[in-house]
């Protein structure tokens, strides 16, 4: 039977439940580290007067669907029946359906180029779209949208920073790890502002934009997990054993 593989991923506890034990032969060890911390922003008290007014409600990420819940309970109000809420990919749209929400747009097809496809299919013009999302968000969804003739409006509601310090390295070094996965910009930011960690072990990553920033890093050839899921990490290590 072959060794245990010791991976780390950047995250916080709530992924446990998502991380596979086994990949093939493989039993897999996981070791979260959580580089990033999340602070929520106040909304405007008129993007809450004007709600009823929105066709479509936009959650690009489970976290957005936490912070707009909280600001939506604080402010003792809630979304209309005739405002749709679509989802970017399956995990923020379960996050959502437990908090109440009815998902009407799921795309089928991982990450920002499925959503904006799947958008496409659909009569925008003039549509008011609600988009609440990181500070500084990226913009890759709300300018198609406006190109399609929609209303966008982004409301900033929560702010990421790396965690300072991960108090975690102290215990364990990050070279006895025999796998590196990233599972967004801001941690691979985050991680190569704090340690030395070598360009050229194996990295992996969720999603198009987090390899981009592992390029940008200097990692050379980044594994993007197939549908930004943990399970296609059989995919990676078959790969790496031949």
């Amino acid at each position: 039977m072959s060794e245990p593989l010791n991976i780390l991923v950047t995250g916080d506890e709530t992924l446990r439940s998502r991380l596979p034990s086994r990949a093939g032969e493989h039993a897999l060890e996981w070791t979260i580290l959580p580089v990033l911390e999340f602070e929520r922003l106040p909304v405007p008290e008129s993007i809450f007067d004007s709600l009823s007014g929105y066709d479509w409600l936009i959650f690009t990420s489970p976290r957005a669907v936490q912070f707009w819940t909280e600001a939506l309970l604080e402010a003792g109000t809630e979304v209309g029946p005739e405002t749709r809420i679509a989802c970017m990919g399956p995990r923020t749209a379960e996050v959502a359906s437990n908090d109440g929400y009815t998902p009407d747009l799921v795309p089928e097809k991982p990450g920002t180029e499925g959503f904006i496809e799947a958008f496409g299919a659909l009569d925008l013009e003039e549509k008011k779209i609600l988009i609440p999302q990181a500070e500084k968000g990226r913009g890759e969804i709300e300018s198609p949208l406006r190109a399609a003739g929609a209303v966008v409006t982004t409301v900033p509601l929560y702010r990421t920073r790396p965690r300072k310090p991960i108090p975690w390295v102290a215990r364990t070094p990050l070279d006895s790890m025999d796998l590196l996965i990233f599972t967004s910009p801001s941690s691979v930011r985050a991680v190569v502002s704090q340690f030395e960690v070598d360009r050229g072990r194996p990295v992996a990553c969720l999603g198009d934009y987090t390899a981009v920033a592992l390029r940008a890093e200097g990692f050379k050839e980044p594994h993007c997990l197939r549908g930004a899921k943990f399970e296609s990490i059989k995919d990676w290590i078959g790969e790496r054993s031949c």
